[in-house]
């Protein structure tokens, strides 16, 4: 039986990757639709992309160590 943290991280993990995905799908929906100009979306995306990325990927080489 695992201990508990390392079962919870990874279920934070799993459930974390989903939501973000979502997440951007709306962002970059209504940036692109409802923003002044297409230029800035796309920056603003992939600023947001960037950092969602470095998150999760911090988050997974931590999930690695915990347990």
């Amino acid at each position: 039986m695992q201990p508990l943290v390392p079962l919870l991280a990874e279920l934070f993990f799993y459930l974390a990757l989903p939501i973000v995905a979502i997440y951007t799908l709306i962002f970059g929906y209504h940036w692109y639709n409802f923003g002044a100009k297409q230029s800035h979306a796309t920056i603003a995306l992939i600023i947001f992309l960037t950092g969602a990325v470095l998150l999760l990927a911090i988050m997974f080489v931590t999930l690695q160590y915990v347990g």
